[in-house]
């Protein structure tokens, strides 16, 4: 299979074109990253693996690890970059897997979905009272459920 038909394919008919800017992207979006170190309980602290960690000092935060070491947030890109692994391969194993078209849907649903959370998620410092008239405002604006 070429990928790079398959991408110049995409730009001639979207005009979206996939640079490593946009494969790291959709690769951030659409990996778990808690499949990738290997994490099932999210709410525990694990090892950094960015330095040596004698204790947990990282947290899984949405789809991003958090150093609290480090004082950094670690993407799923960075931590494959951490594994030696090829990013592009894993971009073209996916595109196989599913195509490339699909492989977008995905990405793009994934981050409808992130963005939602989000958009429930209690923010830090608000009351109860802030965040229910915040839920019920976008709520009835259709931004949470469209």
């Amino acid at each position: 299979m070429d990928i790079d038909r398959i991408l110049m394919e995409v730009n001639n008919r979207t005009g979206i074109m996939l640079g490593n800017r946009e494969r790291y992207r959709i690769l951030n979006i659409v990996l778990d990253i808690g499949e990738i170190v290997g994490v099932k309980d999210r709410s525990k602290n694990i090892r950094c693996m960015f330095h040596d960690d004698s204790k947990p000092s990282a947290h899984i935060y949405d789809n991003r690890i958090y150093c609290f070491a480090c004082g950094r947030f670690y993407s799923v890109v960075d931590v494959l970059l951490k594994q030696g692994k090829d990013i592009n391969k894993i971009f073209d194993s996916l595109v196989s897997k599913y195509g490339l078209e699909n492989l977008l849907k995905i990405a793009n649903e994934n981050k409808k979905a992130r963005y939602k959370y989000n958009m429930v998620k209690r923010l830090d410092g608000e009351g109860k009272e802030e965040f229910t008239y915040r839920y019920f405002k976008n709520l009835v604006k259709g931004k949470i459920y469209e």
